[in-house]
């Protein structure tokens, strides 16, 4: 834009703005004049620069906070780039974009190794809770309550004085028997009612199962447990229920739910687990049999579904029961 100029000698002239804060010579008399400096646009730090920058720092670990100050740093590096003149923060933009793919990197890597650990961890857990009266490296043939059951090799049978904090979550507390496949990290737990409720099959399996508070009762049995503070219940889902029947009076039912849990305090991950449950109604009892494994391993290529299915298809309730 070009300076304006006067004279002493009264003349008005124009000059390139690129001769601002130089000397010029009037074009009328020759005057020795000095243009005026150019006006500059002040210039701020860009808002993005400074947001990715703090979040950054206060969002780290949490993956969602530090994916987003990477991308609000690349806004602010790609704003300062096209607007230098007028706009600052350069060192906070790509701060903050190093900072959030560092963090979200970092957080992503501890949470799969935490997975793996919690696993392990449980398995060890699992391992300790078996009965070693019982061999778990042999076929056994498990009669007891009016049913037989076959416990394979690899699986233990529990001792049930001492279950676990997701046993006690989500199931009911006086199963007849309790197995457990500490590497598979399943379990099969079998209850006897006797006599056989009426109503609703689903609602009363699911019954003790509630989303939300850690003080909910856990099954309709009279020796119902609370929930451990550790875990809550998020959500529990049917996915698939139907009848049938079976040799004999006996009535069966099949019944797939997936439980979304909470694990606290906070970085411990939600994870959901798959329970299968098959019923065996006779003329006075009811046998529940359940199955428990981690959602994403019931399907995966160890076939951890088939494996805990195999063993509740054994099951069955003893002549005359």
């Amino acid at each position: 834009m070009p300076l304006s100029l006067t004279c002493d000698c009264g003349a008005r002239f124009e000059v390139d703005d690129a001769l601002a804060g130089q000397t010029v010579s009037c074009p009328e008399c020759q005057a020795a004049l000095k243009a005026p400096a150019a006006h500059r646009p002040a210039v701020r730090t860009s808002n993005f620069a400074l947001a990715s920058f703090i979040l950054a720092i206060v969002g780290a670990f949490t993956v969602v906070g530090s994916l987003a100050a990477a991308v609000l740093g690349l806004i602010g590096v790609g704003a300062i780039l096209r607007d230098r003149e007028r706009q600052a923060g350069l060192g906070f933009a790509v701060t903050g974009v190093v900072l959030g793919v560092a963090f979200t990197a970092v957080t992503i890597f501890g949470l799969l190794h935490l997975q793996d650990a919690t696993r392990s961890m449980r398995g060890r857990v699992l391992a300790e809770q078996l009965d070693p009266s019982v061999d778990a490296n042999k076929d056994l043939d498990i009669k007891q309550d009016g049913f037989v059951v076959t416990k394979p090799a690899g699986w233990g049978q529990a001792i049930k004085e001492n279950p676990d904090l997701l046993t006690k979550l989500l199931l009911p507390g006086d199963e007849s028997l309790l197995l457990i496949q500490p590497n598979l990290d399943a379990v099969i737990a079998v209850q006897v009612i006797d006599p056989a409720p009426s109503g609703d099959m689903d609602k009363y399996l699911l019954d003790g199962i509630k989303p939300g508070s850690n003080s909910a009762e856990t099954g309709p049995s009279p020796t119902a447990k609370k929930e451990p503070a550790l875990l809550k219940v998020q959500s529990c889902k049917t996915i698939s229920s139907s009848d049938s029947s079976g040799p004999g009076d006996v009535k069966t039912h099949e019944l797939i739910a997936e439980i979304t849990l909470n694990a606290a305090p906070w970085p411990l991950p939600t994870n959901q687990w798959t329970m299968v449950i098959h019923t065996f109604q006779s003329r006075r009892k009811l046998f529940i049999v359940r199955g428990l494994a981690e959602t994403q391993r019931y399907g995966d290529p160890e076939r951890v579904g088939d494996k805990l299915l195999d063993v509740m298809k054994t099951f069955k309730p003893a002549p005359g029961s």
